[in-house]
């Protein structure tokens, strides 16, 4: 590597989905990865990464419900991210966003619940994770409205609607 970084950070790694977590934190930190960012982006993934962001030095999380899990959602699940962001170890909101390739018959509710965890990064000044599939349109859309940062995780559109958004 020829730049002024001395180590890598993984920035979306669903690490609560493995079995073995010491082996691949010791494997990816051997190829200077130093430092992880694991995503919740449901009830048990949530509950699941903040066991592990309290074990682990180098593991930090980002906590919100992704667009498939808002049918389930109710008012007490935002509070409970918030009570979460209590924790030093979550550093954004996320995986946060629309997703309307299995199922566009809840739009309002994802745009609902998309607007309500933008909300709550800002109010605690944090960036935001964007998952958005088969939504580019409106995603861009809601994110007109906000000042907010953060990142795409994922993206299912144009290079020239990926300009608008890097414009926003």
């Amino acid at each position: 590597m020829n730049n002024s970084y001395d180590f890598l950070v993984d920035t979306h790694f669903h690490l609560d989905l493995t079995q073995d977590i010491e082996t691949i934190l010791e494997d990816a930190e051997k190829n200077n990865v130093k430092k992880f960012i694991i995503s919740g982006c449901d009830k048990k993934s949530i509950r699941d990464g903040i066991e592990i962001v309290n074990r682990y030095p180098n593991v930090y999380m980002t906590i919100g419900y992704h667009p498939d899990e808002v049918d389930s959602l109710k008012d007490e699940d935002l509070e409970y991210l918030e009570k979460l962001l209590n924790n030093k170890k979550v550093i954004g909101i996320g995986e946060i966003g629309l997703d309307y390739y299995y199922n566009d018959s809840n739009t309002d509710l994802q745009k609902e619940w998309f607007r309500k965890q933008i909300e709550l990064a800002i109010k605690h000044r944090l960036p935001i994770v964007v998952h958005t599939r088969e939504a580019t349109e409106d995603t861009y859309e809601i994110l007109k409205e906000y000042d907010v940062r953060g990142v795409l995780h994922c993206y299912s559109g144009s290079l020239e609607m990926a300009k608008l958004y890097m414009e926003k």
